[in-house]
């Protein structure tokens, strides 16, 4: 079963997200730079984001992007797609959308990676079968 064109637009937003993510966090860190809890949280999303996107399209369509996280990764995004599309903890806040919109695309991308889980064998048979010279893995 091939990724579908919706699944690798989930990807891209959730990559998306993530960078947006880690621009909230840089700036909670100008407010508080000494804070351990935000410099993991920025160590933690930054790293998630770059492995992500290290992997080009043709790694994930071809199966090989298995490896670019982990299930705590997964636990992460349940966590963060929480946090955000709960509501704001501030009256009339102007960003309440965009946490929304973020919340979806965390959510989006955690389906996507379990159903990448799920598949990335079956995705790594058929570029076996399109090239019979790989070697099975």
């Amino acid at each position: 079963m091939p990724i579908s064109d919706e699944l690798m637009r989930a990807l891209h937003e959730g990559i998306e997200a993530l960078a947006w993510a880690e621009s909230v966090l840089r700036d909670r860190l100008a407010l508080h730079p000494a804070d351990p809890d935000l410099l993991l949280a920025l160590r933690d999303v930054r790293g998630f984001r770059e492995r992500l996107s290290s992997e080009g399209d043709d790694s994930w369509y071809r199966g090989f992007a298995w490896a670019a996280y982990t299930g705590q990764d997964l636990g992460v995004i349940e966590e963060w797609e929480r946090d955000y599309a709960g509501l704001s903890p501030y009256r009339n806040d102007p960003a309440e959308s965009e946490r929304s919109k973020r919340a979806a695309q965390f959510r989006a991308l955690r389906e996507f990676l379990r159903w990448y889980e799920a598949h990335f064998q079956e995705l790594l048979d058929l570029n076996r079968r399109d090239q019979p010279d790989i070697p099975a893995v």
